[in-house]
């Protein structure tokens, strides 16, 4: 994926934010260094190029549809990481004439989403009332449109949790699927537990299956990651954190760096050159002889015990939890079959089942409903797999 960063600048000041340190009051951007670097990236990679920020619509409508254009004109589409406050009817219409994805970073309805914005508690409200009258627009317009929910103390224990439940229900039910990222920001009274962030996480699967809900990350990429699909999350993906081949950042300079959740304070460039030294160290220590080596890979570097990239994912007893319930789902479900479709006595058809390939009497089409996501730094497209 490219990520063009050229603007770090926000309108708000969301507490948690992992870019506070590197934030810039307002944006100094080279514009045609900028699409210069893009042109050549993609002509590299033929990756999807996703305009990001800071926010990205604060770079103003002019560059918004610069960069959106690029992405249209290389790719036949694009895509844009916002946090909603600034979508207007103006921006509506170059979303539907760049065939614009756009990801939605919202931590749930008020109260759920109070560390986000910026200014008093009542103005934070105000935003967040404000950023799900967007969100009803973009739906209206129909605009493809992605969720992408940090979970937290002020959203995902106790009573909060019960609200983003019937929240994340009514988006279901709207079409509307997502992520359920785990706040990393090492802020106390911010950051769940690995207890907190469990029970969030099993609470949430139970609605999922009871409801029938299917789509939503990070269980739709651990199910395809113990199904042997290489299109999961970066987060489940072998990382070299001088490189992060999941997320290429093309800086305001039209310098070319690593992800910028690693780093804090300081900026990288990314180096040309893409090795498994974080591999080869975890598989020697953190992780030596664990059973989900091959689905999970140790995690996020920029999430580290001690913000340290050697380490694995602080949020891996989390992970192993969800694998292991995950697994026993899939393994009393069996291989994947249609439940919408007669069985049939024959087919022709081979698939993929993990790693067994076997003829299936009864297979489920691939299906697709043409959204694209963004999910986390990797781009897929919304699939049945549970």
């Amino acid at each position: 994926m490219i990520l063009i960063k050229a603007g770090l600048a926000c309108n708000f000041r969301c507490k948690y934010c992992y870019q506070r340190e590197i934030r810039p009051e307002e944006n100094v951007i080279d514009l045609e260094a900028v699409k210069n670097t893009v042109r050549n990236l993609y002509s590299q990679t033929k990756s999807q190029i996703v305009l990001h920020g800071g926010e990205p619509l604060f770079l103003g409508k002019d560059l918004v549809e610069e960069f959106l254009k690029l992405s249209y004109d290389l790719s036949g589409r694009s895509s844009v990481q916002t946090n909603g406050y600034l979508i207007d009817q103006d921006f509506i219409e170059i979303f539907k004439k760049y065939k614009t994805s756009v990801g939605l970073s919202i931590d749930g309805p008020w109260p759920c989403n109070e560390l986000r914005g910026i200014g008093s508690r009542e103005d934070r409200k105000k935003q967040t009332e404000k950023i799900l009258e967007n969100l009803d627009l973009l739906l209206e317009e129909k605009i493809p449109t992605s969720i992408i929910v940090v979970l937290h103390k002020s959203n995902a224990i106790n009573d909060r949790l019960e609200i983003l439940k019937k929240w994340l229900i009514s988006l279901s039910e709207r079409g509307v699927t997502g992520r359920l990222n785990p706040c990393c920001s090492g802020i106390e009274g911010i950051d769940l537990t690995p207890a907190e962030l469990i029970n969030a996480y099993d609470q949430i699967l139970d609605l999922f299956l009871k409801r029938g809900i299917s789509g939503w990350s990070p269980f739709r990429d651990i199910i395809a990651a113990l199904r042997g699909d290489p299109n999961v999350v970066c987060v489940f993906r072998e990382c070299d954190p001088f490189h992060t081949p999941a997320a290429t950042t093309v800086l305001g300079d039209g310098g070319v760096g690593v992800c910028v959740r690693l780093y804090g304070e300081n900026f990288y460039l990314r180096s040309p050159v893409k090795t498994d030294l974080r591999s080869r160290i975890l598989q020697q220590t953190d992780c030596k002889g664990c059973e989900f080596w091959n689905y999970c890979y140790g995690g996020c570097p920029g999430m580290a015990i001690d913000w340290d990239w050697r380490r694995k994912d602080r949020w891996c007893p989390v992970y192993k939890f969800l694998f292991k319930r995950l697994r026993n789902i899939l393994k009393f479900v069996g291989p994947r079959r249609s439940v919408s479709q007669p069985r049939r006595e024959k087919s022709s058809i081979e698939h993929l089942d993990g790693s067994l390939r076997h003829l299936d009497s009864d297979l489920s089409k691939s299906h697709s409903d043409g959204i694209e996501h963004l999910d986390g730094n990797f781009r897929h497209l919304d699939s049945d797999l549970i």
